[in-house]
């Protein structure tokens, strides 16, 4: 299966901050699960921030905790990650809990489809299904709602209950 991690785990790779780039080739469990191990530690590069590496993040938090667990803590890793980056969390930027909680909803759906049991092909699965698309939240809302302040700051319940069928 895949490695469990606590609070204060620090997992060790080979290669931290190895050169798999989400989006871009095909991963190995062990890049993906580093990829994972950087942000938590704030220090994947920002350039690597991607939504692939979003889209990654939250399926592995889905793979190890129960969804509002999952929630939780990506909420504080990518929080704590800005700061520690220099991108505040403002009204305009950086967290934006409408997102996250959408799309760890979508991925979770998703994760109940048949899947390949190989984590690096789950990746390559789920990176080329409709939620890589960046606009794929705009089946759920309307741009206003999703560029409002109050949607980085707090849950807002999708506006068009459409889940998205990403297969």
């Amino acid at each position: 299966m895949w490695p469990r991690m606590d609070d204060t785990t620090v997992m060790e790779f080979e290669r931290p901050l190895s050169s798999w780039t989400p989006g871009h080739e095909s991963p190995t469990s062990d890049e993906i699960y580093a990829f994972v191990a950087d942000l938590d530690r704030w220090v994947l590069p920002r350039e690597r921030w991607n939504h692939a590496g979003h889209l990654v993040v939250g399926l592995i938090y889905l793979e190890r905790y129960p969804l509002p667990e999952a929630l939780r803590r990506l909420r504080s890793a990518i929080s704590g990650y800005n700061v520690a980056t220099g991108a505040p969390n403002t009204a305009t930027s950086g967290y934006h809990e409408t997102l996250t909680r959408w799309y760890l909803e979508q991925i979770d759906a998703w994760r109940h489809t048949p899947l390949p049991s190989d984590l690096g092909q789950r990746v390559e699965t789920l990176l080329a299904s409709p939620l890589a698309a960046t606009d794929a939240p705009l089946r759920s809302y309307a741009p206003e709602t999703l560029h409002s302040p109050e949607a980085r700051r707090s849950w807002i319940a999708p506006e068009r209950d459409r889940v998205l069928q990403a297969s």
